[in-house]
């Protein structure tokens, strides 16, 4: 495993009335897995932290875990990766992000496709979840109204280049 710089001591934050989308350091997500992580023998709690420390850093570099901006991650996404990546410990009471996927699968002619999705397991974690749900649902409205006002902006060239294709097309064949 890739080595982390070590950590200094820092207390495992309470998550008490925390949601999906807040965020967390990574000094203060380490001391939170390394406070639920059981330990072996020998195991110091510096020793620990710096290997959930290292975790952390593959999970960041393989994509399996992604930082809002440099050193701070959402819970919701920490919640969902150190319940994948120590699947005997209980994360229960960690808020996660709502999981999404899909397959599809083609065989000879023959085509399935599949979608889950896991619903948030508290009101206030699905309150929560429509809120990040609305401010998607915004940004991506104001993404189409500014691609459709560049349709528009561009409308006018697109139809004097297919009329200039035509002409083209046009001259060859006659």
């Amino acid at each position: 495993m890739a080595k982390a710089k070590p950590f200094k001591r820092t207390s495992a934050p309470s998550i008490a009335g925390k949601g999906p989308a807040d965020e967390i350091a990574r000094a203060k997500l380490v001391a939170l897995v390394a406070a639920r992580v059981p330990r072996t023998t020998g195991d110091d709690e510096q020793t620990v932290r710096n290997r959930i420390s290292a975790s952390v850093y593959e999970a960041v570099k393989t994509g399996q875990l992604s930082a809002v901006r440099r050193g701070v991650f959402r819970l919701g996404d920490v919640g969902v990766w150190a319940s994948t990546r120590w699947p005997e410990v209980q994360f229960s009471d960690l808020p996660m992000s709502p999981n999404s996927g899909g397959a599809s699968l083609v065989l000879s002619g023959y085509r399935g496709t599949a979608a889950g999705y896991t619903h948030a397991a508290t009101l206030q974690a699905a309150s929560e979840e429509v809120l990040v749900l609305r401010a998607e649902n915004r940004a991506l409205l104001q993404a189409l109204a500014a691609a459709e006002g560049r349709v528009r902006e561009l409308e006018p060239d697109a139809g004097k280049w297919r009329n200039s294709i035509e002409k083209k097309r046009g001259k060859r064949r006659g």
